[in-house]
């Protein structure tokens, strides 16, 4: 598969470049100018921000000492063009991770997969039916044994359907006082609603489930200790149930939803991630 690269800066470290995937839509890819390594990890972003504000405005893409690039799911930031009804399947995002990392695989020795969030669930299901992943991580996965994250009265309940974001919304997530800058959490509030005014609608929710049994890669599973989203409890249900045979678990001290924003965590956050990938 070919790539198009089209010479557009994010910002000062980083570019972006398009994706063809299978059905012709342009899956928009930002990753790193600076860093070349033999080995990648292509960063999946959640279920509402896309990965300009989640990975280059944190510079969380930076961090993890090898190439990596994080991909636009249909709908977020720079990816535009969505399906005619304006909904994102489960599937789709599969099928579309699975296409930039044949892509990545062309140009790198060994491909890794970093899912954050919604982007977590997503990666569980591309490890379990693909061999295309060299090594996982689960940050944050919102993933439990009921289905949570597909329950419109749990605790992922939106507006239905999603509507116009707010500044107060793209900084939601920074729960817990003092463990970033107020500058930080205003920058990423702005790129936020810069990149993703619109909240995307996903549907199809139960097209998550997955066999946990059926991923046999080297794996990761980090949150933080103050994750709201994924707790204690399910991420070692999550560890427990994953199939690879060489895996670890990291709680990230101090830290909630968004470890690889803030200003102490991150640097848990990347040392823990950057020494697994390196094993």
């Amino acid at each position: 598969m070919l790539r198009c690269v089209l010479l557009i800066a994010c910002s000062s470290s980083a570019l972006e470049f398009r994706v063809p995937a299978r059905d012709g839509y342009k899956l928009s890819v930002i990753t790193s100018k600076t860093t070349k390594t033999d080995d990648a990890v292509l960063l999946l972003h959640g279920r509402t921000w896309s990965s300009g504000p989640v990975w280059q405005t944190t510079g969380a893409i930076d961090t993890l000492g090898r190439a990596a690039y994080g991909m636009d799911f249909r709908g977020f930031g720079r990816t535009q063009k969505r399906a005619a009804d304006g909904l994102l399947r489960p599937s789709t995002c599969v099928n579309d991770v699975c296409d930039v990392l044949a892509d990545l695989r062309t140009k790198h020795e060994k491909v890794h997969l970093l899912g954050w969030s919604y982007g977590g669930l997503v990666a569980q299901k591309v490890a379990a039916s693909t061999d295309l992943v060299d090594r996982l991580v689960l940050y944050s996965s919102v993933w439990d044994e009921t289905g949570d994250y597909a329950d419109d009265e749990g605790r992922f309940k939106a507006s239905v359907p999603r509507g116009p974001q707010t500044l107060e919304d793209c900084a939601s997530d920074f729960n817990l006082p003092n463990s970033i800058s107020a500058a930080d959490s205003d920058a990423f509030a702005r790129a936020a609603l810069a990149a993703d005014p619109q909240c995307v609608d996903w549907t199809a929710l139960s097209e998550f489930a997955v066999d946990l049994g059926d991923v046999t890669c080297p794996c990761l599973v980090i949150h933080g200790d103050q994750d709201p989203y994924a707790s204690r409890e399910t991420q070692r249900a999550l560890y427990d149930a994953l199939g690879s045979s060489t895996k670890q678990l990291v709680v990230i001290d101090g830290s909630d939803h968004v470890a690889h924003a803030l200003t102490q965590p991150k640097v848990q956050w990347a040392g823990a991630i950057g020494a697994f990938l390196d094993a």
